[in-house]
């Protein structure tokens, strides 16, 4: 009988270790950050982390083993690849109020939901509205990836509001102005019920900001309202396209999504 201490029988098992080890490398990588497969920004194949409905029976989908959820009853094979879904909603996502709506334009990179979200640095760096207005805007946006630079910083701006409403996609339109030049710019607040993330504290922050504008100045209309008070607010710098928005600044320059809100109405 062979014993463990035979140079050759660790010589086995030493190899059968390496190819187990590959086994389970292989098995997680199934699940890993590496998955990039196109056909997620055409919502042509199930989602990877119950980010959008797919198919005919509008399922969400994760191929990440952490990420199943209880409700992920149904499995699917796809592309070589093991999905979990289940119907219904995106996962930790509010349901949306009757009669309510959500962007569609650039949507998944106002909610953090793009595959480049994990590009924005995760430290703020303080500026002013006119450093940030000065920023050049770039010629043309994919519709499904930021831009590496402004869209990949968090900014903190100390501003004086201005006026605000909510906005047919559920945001709330935030209007803000220098406290030294007057010039001003949009922050966006979006709606829990329509984030896209799927990476809890980035929803954490979104809802958070958003109540802590509601908690200072009251809720947002369909109507703008004018607001007075100061705020020191934290976002994601995003570049929209100029078409005569309230408030907007010359670049197209925003703070959206807005992460962090601290300030008073008067």
């Amino acid at each position: 009988m062979a014993r463990l201490s035979d140079p050759k029988v660790q010589r086995v098992a030493t190899a059968l270790a390496v190819v187990a080890s590959a086994a389970v490398a292989a098995s997680l990588a199934q699940g890993g950050a590496s998955h990039r497969d196109p056909c997620h920004l055409r919502h042509e194949c199930p989602s990877d982390h119950h980010t959008y409905p797919w198919g005919p029976q509008s399922l969400y989908c994760t191929s990440y083993p952490d990420e199943r959820l209880a409700s992920d009853t149904t499995t699917v094979a796809w592309g070589g690849r093991t999905y979990w879904c289940h119907t219904g909603t995106a996962a930790g996502t509010p349901s949306k109020p009757t009669g309510s709506a959500c962007g569609v334009e650039r949507w998944r990179v106002k909610t953090l939901a793009d595959t480049t979200a994990g590009l924005v640095s995760p430290s703020a760096r303080r500026t002013t509205i006119p450093q940030l207005a000065r920023l050049l805007s770039p010629a043309g946006l994919a519709s499904a990836t930021r831009q590496r630079g402004t869209e990949t910083s968090l900014f903190t701006v100390r501003a004086r509001l201005v006026e605000f409403a909510q906005e047919d996609d559920s945001d709330i339109h935030l209007v803000v102005a220098d406290p030294a030049s007057g010039a001003k710019m949009i922050v966006e607040f979006p709606a829990d019920y329509c984030a896209l993330t799927t990476r809890p504290p980035l929803r954490a922050k979104m809802r958070s900001a958003r109540e802590a504008l509601i908690r200072a100045c009251g809720p947002a209309s369909s109507s703008f309202r004018t607001l007075r008070g100061t705020a020191t607010i934290t976002g994601v710098g995003f570049f929209d396209a100029v078409h005569g928005q309230r408030g907007v600044a010359s670049n197209g320059i925003e703070l959206h999504p807005v992460l962090a809100f601290s300030g008073t109405c008067t």
